[in-house]
């Protein structure tokens, strides 16, 4: 949801800068574009490691879970016989 919405304020701005502007309506969209830069920024510092810690550990988790029904159940099964 952060995504798509950071995504069309960039498209919107991006709209508005192929337009032909005066010099105060120019500025006033570059310090929104640089509005949009620190806030995005931030958000990246904010969720960068625990997106990644997330990701991790999930597949971390899903691999582990294969393993135990493809190898664990066949080494079990070779060890009671």
């Amino acid at each position: 949801l952060t995504c798509t919405l950071m995504q069309i304020l960039y498209d919107d701005l991006l709209d508005q800068l192929n337009n032909d502007h005066s010099t105060e309506e120019m500025e006033k969209l570059l310090e929104d574009y640089e509005s949009l830069a620190t806030t995005l920024r931030s958000m990246d510092e904010s969720f960068s490691f625990p997106a990644f810690l997330t990701t991790f550990l999930n597949l971390f988790g899903l691999f582990w879970n294969g393993y135990r029904i493809a190898f664990l159940a066949k080494l079990l099964n070779i060890h009671s016989t």
